[in-house]
Protein backbone atom coordinates (compact mmCIF):
# COMPACT_ATOMS: atom_id res chain seq x y z
CA UNK A 1 0.00 0.00 0.00
CA UNK A 2 1.23 3.48 -0.90
CA UNK A 3 0.91 6.16 1.73
CA UNK A 4 -0.28 9.67 0.95
CA UNK A 5 3.16 11.36 0.89
CA UNK A 6 4.57 8.77 -1.54
CA UNK A 7 1.48 9.18 -3.71
CA UNK A 8 1.96 12.97 -3.79
CA UNK A 9 5.61 12.52 -4.74
CA UNK A 10 4.72 10.08 -7.56
CA UNK A 11 2.04 12.45 -8.93
CA UNK A 12 4.45 15.42 -8.80
CA UNK A 13 7.11 13.41 -10.62
CA UNK A 14 4.64 12.31 -13.32
CA UNK A 15 3.41 15.89 -13.80
CA UNK A 16 7.01 17.02 -14.15
CA UNK A 17 7.59 14.37 -16.83
CA UNK A 18 4.44 15.42 -18.70
CA UNK A 19 5.45 19.10 -18.56
CA UNK A 20 8.91 18.24 -19.92
CA UNK A 21 7.42 16.25 -22.81
CA UNK A 22 5.01 19.08 -23.65
CA UNK A 23 7.86 21.62 -23.60
CA UNK A 24 9.97 19.41 -25.88
CA UNK A 25 7.06 18.93 -28.28
CA UNK A 26 6.42 22.68 -28.50
CA UNK A 27 10.11 23.35 -29.12
CA UNK A 28 10.14 20.79 -31.95
CA UNK A 29 6.98 22.27 -33.46
CA UNK A 30 8.53 25.74 -33.48
CA UNK A 31 11.72 24.36 -35.01
CA UNK A 32 9.81 22.54 -37.78
CA UNK A 33 7.69 25.64 -38.45
CA UNK A 34 10.84 27.76 -38.76
CA UNK A 35 12.38 25.39 -41.32
CA UNK A 36 9.10 25.04 -43.23
CA UNK A 37 8.56 28.79 -43.41
CA UNK A 38 12.19 29.36 -44.39
CA UNK A 39 11.99 26.93 -47.31
CA UNK A 40 8.39 27.64 -48.36
CA UNK A 41 8.10 29.06 -51.83
CA UNK A 42 6.16 32.28 -52.11
CA UNK A 43 2.89 31.69 -53.93
CA UNK A 44 1.04 34.80 -52.79
CA UNK A 45 1.41 36.60 -56.12
CA UNK A 46 1.38 33.51 -58.28
CA UNK A 47 -2.06 34.26 -59.75
CA UNK A 48 -3.77 37.51 -60.63
CA UNK A 49 -7.27 38.56 -61.62
CA UNK A 50 -8.16 37.96 -65.26
CA UNK A 51 -5.60 35.19 -65.65
CA UNK A 52 -6.62 32.02 -67.53
CA UNK A 53 -5.86 28.82 -65.62
CA UNK A 54 -6.59 25.11 -65.74
CA UNK A 55 -8.17 23.50 -62.65
CA UNK A 56 -6.91 20.20 -61.26
CA UNK A 57 -9.54 17.62 -60.36
CA UNK A 58 -8.06 15.06 -57.92
CA UNK A 59 -11.27 13.01 -57.81
CA UNK A 60 -11.35 10.60 -60.68
CA UNK A 61 -14.03 7.95 -61.12
CA UNK A 62 -13.11 4.41 -60.14
CA UNK A 63 -12.77 2.76 -63.50
CA UNK A 64 -10.22 0.54 -65.16
CA UNK A 65 -9.28 3.14 -67.75
CA UNK A 66 -8.94 6.12 -65.42
CA UNK A 67 -5.38 6.56 -66.65
CA UNK A 68 -6.82 8.24 -69.74
CA UNK A 69 -9.25 10.55 -67.91
CA UNK A 70 -8.71 14.30 -67.92
CA UNK A 71 -7.23 15.45 -64.63
CA UNK A 72 -7.39 19.14 -65.56
CA UNK A 73 -10.28 21.09 -66.96
CA UNK A 74 -10.58 24.61 -68.22
CA UNK A 75 -9.54 27.13 -69.31
CA UNK A 76 -11.06 29.11 -66.50
CA UNK A 77 -10.68 32.83 -65.80
CA UNK A 78 -9.96 34.14 -62.30
CA UNK A 79 -12.59 36.78 -61.48
CA UNK A 80 -11.71 37.57 -57.85
CA UNK A 81 -8.94 36.57 -55.40
CA UNK A 82 -9.53 36.28 -51.65
CA UNK A 83 -6.68 35.04 -49.43
CA UNK A 84 -5.90 31.57 -50.82
CA UNK A 85 -9.22 31.19 -52.64
CA UNK A 86 -10.36 32.33 -56.05
CA UNK A 87 -13.73 32.93 -57.67
CA UNK A 88 -13.55 31.50 -61.18
CA UNK A 89 -15.74 31.31 -64.27
CA UNK A 90 -15.31 29.19 -67.42
CA UNK A 91 -14.08 31.29 -70.34
CA UNK A 92 -16.47 29.74 -72.84
CA UNK A 93 -19.51 30.26 -70.54
CA UNK A 94 -19.38 33.87 -69.30
CA UNK A 95 -22.93 33.83 -67.89
CA UNK A 96 -22.31 30.88 -65.56
CA UNK A 97 -22.35 31.70 -61.85
CA UNK A 98 -18.97 32.20 -60.13
CA UNK A 99 -17.47 29.15 -58.43
CA UNK A 100 -15.23 29.25 -55.35
CA UNK A 101 -11.96 27.31 -55.70
CA UNK A 102 -9.45 26.65 -52.93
Amino acid sequence: MVDFEDYQWIIAQNLGNVATKIRNTLERQHKFKYYYDKNKKAIENKYHMGQSVMLYNPRLPNRKDKKLDWRFFGPIRIEKLENNNALVRPIDKPKVELELVD
